[in-house]
């Protein structure tokens, strides 16, 4: 990759109120700094994680637009945690950007943990389970099978939006739909591409989550629209540092449990693997 992945990296905001990287502290304790990917903007992780180095990717959130592939996504994170020498703390990752933290493990042999909320590890699991909801299953309907299409119509954006909180939810934040109108068309098809298994650098997330020797905490939401709570639950038991052994739902959530449940949410950051 050379110069263009250097170029892709700058071009990756890493978004953060100090340029010294000083001690967090948790609970009275310190705790490992944290690099949040959650492919929603600066402002989509919501106010628990506003004070961690969260990662714009290229074609999301304020980062330019590129060419895709999983290998260009990971290098970017791997190469921003190590330009920030953060690259030995907790990794946190929203939805798709769990995946992605998984795809560049690898890339990063000294991080102390994994806080992954509403992902789904793909490829290697039980091949009687899907890992996602189908539309029949689901109340968000087709709308689950945006996430793997290049092309939206703004209704089509503003109801994928939608899906990511619980029926009902009448506070969606006006930037989440602005951030779907900004994402690059092209990274919805860089993720068809890898799950329709064209991507090369894609690798089975699955014995990569099983394989860590870090701990790893398994947040699901209640009402996700799109995960399957079975799928997660029968690859729990292969996790060897599973955090509390098991699971952790969260009740009264759609997918985007930090901002619907923050409270909840941020006890769960804070004690569990990403607090230290």
């Amino acid at each position: 990759l050379g110069r263009d992945l250097d170029a892709a990296v700058h071009r990756a905001r890493v978004h953060h109120d100090r340029i010294a990287l000083e001690p967090r502290r948790a609970l009275g304790r310190e705790a490992p700094p944290r690099v949040v990917v959650a492919l929603a903007g600066e402002e989509g992780v919501g106010h628990a994680l506003a004070q961690d180095r969260v990662v714009d990717l290229p074609g999301y959130g304020n980062s330019d637009d590129t060419a895709y592939d999983v290998a260009t996504f990971t290098s970017v994170i791997a190469q921003a945690a190590v330009e920030l020498e953060v690259d030995d703390g907790v990794m946190v990752g929203w939805s798709l950007g769990g995946d992605f933290l998984l795809q560049a493990a690898h890339l990063l042999p000294d991080v102390k943990g994994y806080f992954l909320f509403g992902t789904a590890p793909v490829g290697g699991g039980p091949p009687a389970l899907s890992p996602f909801l189908t539309p029949a299953e689901s109340y968000a309907g087709v709308t689950t099978q945006y996430g793997f299409v290049a092309d939206l119509t703004n209704g089509q954006i503003d109801d994928y939006v939608e899906a990511f909180f619980r029926p009902g939810w009448f506070a969606i934040p006006e930037f989440f739909y602005e951030d779907g109108y900004r994402t690059d068309p092209g990274t919805r098809q860089a993720v068809l591409t890898a799950a329709s298994g064209l991507d090369p650098s894609f690798v089975a997330e699955v014995p990569v989550v099983q394989g860590l020797d870090v701990p790893v905490a398994l947040l699901h939401a209640q009402n996700d629209a799109f995960v399957r709570l079975d799928y997660l639950q029968a690859i729990a038991p292969g996790i060897p540092q599973l955090w509390q052994g098991k699971v952790i739902v969260v009740p009264g959530s759609g997918h985007a449990m930090q901002w619907e449940r923050p409270l909840v949410f941020e006890v769960l950051l804070e004690v569990g693997v990403a607090g230290g």
